[in-house]
């Protein structure tokens, strides 16, 4: 059974949009002591546009949910 994760634990926090006819782009998240935060520039507008997270931490490597 996967286990909890603590805070402290992921190390690296990336974000990759992705859309049809779009290149896909990814920006990675920068930690503070608020928690992880990032901006994107340049987002075409549109519909059906798919954000997905990815994360790295001591146990394992890059994950996605």
């Amino acid at each position: 059974m996967p286990q909890a994760l603590a805070g402290d634990e992921i190390t690296r926090v990336t974000v990759t949009l992705t859309a049809s006819g779009v290149t896909s782009a990814t920006t990675v998240l920068t930690k503070g002591t608020d928690g992880w935060s990032s901006t994107m520039y340049q987002v075409p507008a549109g519909t059906q546009r798919t954000f997905t997270d990815a994360f790295l931490h001591a146990r394992e490597p890059l994950k996605s949910p």
